[in-house]
């Protein structure tokens, strides 16, 4: 979280500069995932925290952490990144965001594999 804010704080002192503000975002959704995946530590905090709410918590910072890191690639290799596949990206990444914001843990769950898959494609792509 700490990493997170010092890069918002680059970016807020070079706006031009975009790839602060990526990482930083992404480093902060880093963060907020680490805390109710594996040791749970916010659920220890906070028992009577709803394991819904967690579970969609969880599933969206993984599901926004994909476009994220692929902007940040896109700031950093600006012309080996296509914007139509950024664009492309992002819209699936905000798709599968609002379906976890709007269906129940029980529906939205069977849709990981899919986005795993798409995470590989999101991935190999990135490495070529």
């Amino acid at each position: 979280m700490i990493i997170g804010a010092y890069h918002l704080a680059l970016f807020a002192f070079r706006k031009k500069d975009y790839s602060p503000l990526y990482f930083g975002l992404l480093s902060i959704i880093i963060g907020i995932r680490t805390l109710v995946v594996g040791e749970i530590f916010f659920i220890y905090l906070f028992p009577d925290f709803s394991w819904e709410v967690a579970h969609k918590i969880q599933t969206m910072t993984y599901y926004l952490g994909v476009p994220l890191i692929v902007m940040f690639f896109k700031t950093i290799f600006y012309d080996e990144i296509s914007l139509k596949s950024v664009r492309a990206i992002q819209y699936v990444g905000i798709a599968f965001g609002g379906l976890v914001l709007f269906t129940p843990a029980v529906i939205f769950t069977s849709f990981n594999p899919l986005y795993q898959l798409f995470t590989v494609i999101v991935i190999i792509y990135l490495i070529y």
